[in-house]
Parts: C-alpha cells; structure tokens; sequence
C-alpha cells in the first residue's frame, strides 16, 4: 500500500461522499492538488534547473517545459562572475526597457507567456544562465503509488485534494467543506514554510560556524 491507495479511501472518507461520480474524479483531484502544492509551496524535492545561453538581441528566453513556477533566473557574466536577475512584472519590464533593438547587459527577469520568460535590458551578449524552478510530482496513480509529496507531505495534499474534490460536490455541504478544508491546508501550508524557515536559519548558523 503507498499514499494513493490512501488517498483513494480518505477523499471519498472526509468528504462524505462515495459516489462513484466522485470516485471517477480522484485522479483529476489529485493531480489538480499536486499542481496547487507545486506552485505555492517551496518543496526541495520538487526542485529542478534547467541552462540555457541567451541569444543577443532577443529579450525572450525559453521556459523549461515541466516548470509550474519560475524560482529565479542567475546569469554568468564573463569575468565578474554570477548575477542573480531580479524578478519583476511583465508590464515593468516592458516599461522598463521598451526599445527591444537597445542591448545592454540584463538586469531583470518576468514570466511573459505560458513558452518564454522575459529578461531586461536585451541581452548583448550571450550569457549562460541556469533557471531554478519547480516541476510538479510525477502523479499518484494504480502505476505510481507514490511521490514526494504522498511520502513526505501527506497531510498538505490530502487537505489540497480535499478543497479541490468539494468544488465538485452539489449539495448544500459545498461551500462548507471547502471552507473546512481551505483551513486545514493553509495550516500545513504554513507549518510547512515555518520548517523551511528554520531550515534556513539553521543552515545560515552553521555555514557562519564552520566559517569561523
């Protein structure tokens, strides 16, 4: 047994719902779950980079395929070594830099479309950069019976699964359940940033001790 036979007996057990209507959901559930965990919640194991080489004059860079959110964008400048771009809004950069022709050597970075980034000033180089990113889990399935997050986190996507599986109930408990459930996500979401923190913390005092 692994975290989705789990997930398949606790969706149905706290939404108190066992119709076969829902049941036929719970793969579309998890999988909408997983993608909302990915997208808000820092989880190293869901961590990936991808580099690339900047083309001169073209500001748009292409978006690793598998990314659901976009971590930071680091570009290796020759002979001064690795800069972190800073992230702004697509409408700033535009704004910022609106002649696409003008090079310089980029600043910043903004998501554009659902294929590209968007980096600003346009490149006058080609400069190596390396795209940190999340990618969603491969997905709990009857072929997968577990991830990271059903190893790891279970509590945070069966609450994530929960909220997205009472959007699909049609009685008066709707908006009742996704409320309860809502609740019980944001707390594990929130437990889980307050671990990541002091991680953080941790790994700042110890990189400062073997320093000394």
């Amino acid at each position: 047994m692994g975290a989705w036979t789990d997930i398949q007996a606790d969706i149905p057990d706290f939404l108190e719902d066992r119709s076969d209507a829902l049941v036929a959901k719970i793969p579309r559930i998890v999988r909408l779950a997983e993608l909302r965990i990915t997208r808000e919640c820092p989880i190293a194991a869901l961590h990936d980079e991808s580099s690339a080489t900047m083309a001169v004059g073209s500001r748009l860079l292409d978006r690793p395929s598998t990314a659901v959110a976009i971590r930071y964008v680091s570009m290796l400048i020759p002979g001064t070594g690795v800069r972190q771009l800073k992230a702004r809004s697509s409408d700033w950069i535009l704004q910022y830099w609106p002649d696409a022709d003008a090079t310089d050597v980029p600043k910043y970075w903004a998501s554009f479309d659902a294929a590209d980034l968007i980096v600003a000033p346009t490149p006058d180089e080609a400069y190596a950069v390396t795209i940190g990113y999340r990618k969603p889990p491969e997905t709990l399935s009857a072929s997968n019976e577990d991830n990271a997050l059903g190893t790891y986190h279970y509590d945070l996507l069966l609450w994530a699964c929960c909220v997205e599986g009472a959007t699909f109930l049609i009685d008066d408990r709707r908006q009742g359940m996704i409320d309860r459930y809502e609740a019980k996500y944001q707390g594990a979401k929130q437990a889980l940033l307050a671990n990541e923190r002091m991680t953080l913390v941790d790994h700042f005092s110890q990189t400062r001790a073997d320093e000394r």
